[in-house]
């Protein structure tokens, strides 16, 4: 579904109606985590390497023929056809619109060294998320900011570490109107990721050490960073 948050409320959904432990819905949320990392795989893997959006149009077009047709499965499908069009759609103008910022303004002048960087960065990671409800949109950001060259390798990993802890806001949300079952796996949710959050930061330069070495094993080149980012992501 690409989406972590949607698995986590339907996942607080299953839990207050009983039909889930809570032990079982925590397994459910903990592997979102991992599943959660398919995005930024798709977008620096597929999104940034081809011109999607010359497969944006035909998407579309036929997602919306297929929406108004009267089966089901078929409407399904066309759903599919229609998001996957609008988000490479998404992804090439923000491509485009950061590319255009080379010849104004660059955004990595200001970039923040150091700790006082991840630190700032987290915060508007998670900030964008918590606005944005999605993770995914704000890795879609990340990454392509990156691609163009408008934030630093350092600060776009402290994005997607920012971008972890925010989508917890979500399943939060969601579990206001649970019962408590509900309500502990928001808990276990958030604590789960501003802990590995917090991890990630503290162990920054020696994540960043073994990315490079898993990067140089699978034949990612040194200086593809959006790769670099996605293989950060799933650690």
């Amino acid at each position: 579904m690409q989406s972590s948050s949607l698995v986590s409320v339907i996942t607080i959904s299953f839990l207050s109606a009983g039909l889930i432990t809570l032990a079982a819905g925590i397994g459910i949320v903990f592997g979102t985590n991992l599943g959660t990392t398919t995005g930024a795989w798709l977008i620096a893997g597929f999104g940034l390497k081809v011109d999607i959006a010359a497969y944006a149009m035909p998407l579309l077009a036929f997602g919306v023929i297929l929406i108004f047709q009267s089966s089901s499965v078929l409407k399904g499908i066309g759903y599919i056809l229609a998001g996957i069009g609008f988000l490479f759609l998404g992804i090439h103008y923000m491509k485009e619109g950061f590319e255009t910022f080379k010849g104004t303004i660059n955004l990595a002048e200001y970039a923040v060294a150091g700790y006082p960087g991840l630190l700032l960065f987290t915060a508007i990671g998670i900030f964008a998320t918590v606005v944005m409800q999605s993770s995914h949109a704000t890795l879609v950001l990340t990454i392509t900011a990156l691609a163009a060259g408008q934030i630093t390798y350092e600060n776009a990993l402290a994005l997607a570490i920012g971008a972890n802890v925010g989508t917890t806001i979500t399943a939060i949300l969601g579990s206001m109107s649970a019962n408590e079952g509900g309500k502990r796996l928001a808990a276990a949710h958030l604590l789960f990721n501003v802990v590995t959050g917090a991890i990630a930061i503290v162990f920054i330069y020696q994540l960043v050490y073994l990315v490079d070495g898993l990067a140089s094993v699978v034949g990612i080149a040194n200086e593809d960073y959006t790769l670099k980012l996605a293989v950060f992501h799933v650690h």
